[in-house]
């Protein structure tokens, strides 16, 4: 069952990659459309979900409040495209709640979630790159290195 849905999602992925015309870059609001229709649903809708099911403990329900701060700084409306935030989200919360998930007895939107988690890491890391190829940096005051750059939702108005 794994290995069938990861091969779907995988497919998926390959699919959506090959959306765009060859060589042309997304826009930031073609990049935001796709987190809030592909990605933000179904993780905006977990979080009430999991943290009311029996069996999650204090320290999970702390470690979902946490992974649904990240989720809002990513999922809120007017939230802008944040290249950290978005890596943040894919590398550590959404780990971290499949994790939980998958540690709690069946119930019935556990399939779903764990589903839904699943396509948003496979998509995450093709919008960060997306954002990342149109997000200008500039080096920080202090260490010389890039800064994380982010695309204000006024940049994201389809022209």
């Amino acid at each position: 069952m794994k290995k069938t849905l990861i091969a779907i999602l995988a497919g998926f992925a390959l699919l959506l990659s090959g959306c765009a015309a060859p060589g042309a870059a997304p826009t930031p609001a073609q990049i935001l459309s796709q987190l809030n229709t592909q990605v933000c649903p179904g993780l905006v809708a977990a979080g009430p979900i999991l943290t009311t099911l029996p069996g999650v403990s204090d320290t999970d329900k702390a470690l979902l409040a946490k992974a649904s701060a990240d989720v809002s700084k990513v999922c809120a409306a007017g939230a802008t495209l944040n290249p950290a935030d978005l890596q943040t989200l894919a590398a550590s919360s959404l780990p971290v709640v499949l994790g939980i998930v998958q540690a709690l007895p069946a119930f019935p939107q556990q399939a779903a979630i764990v589903t839904g988690i699943g396509a948003a890491q496979i998509l995450l890391p093709i919008l960060i790159a997306q954002v990342k190829a149109i997000v200008p940096t500039s080096p920080a005051p202090d260490a010389g290195t890039p800064a994380a750059a982010t695309i204000p939702p006024a940049a994201t108005t389809p022209a």
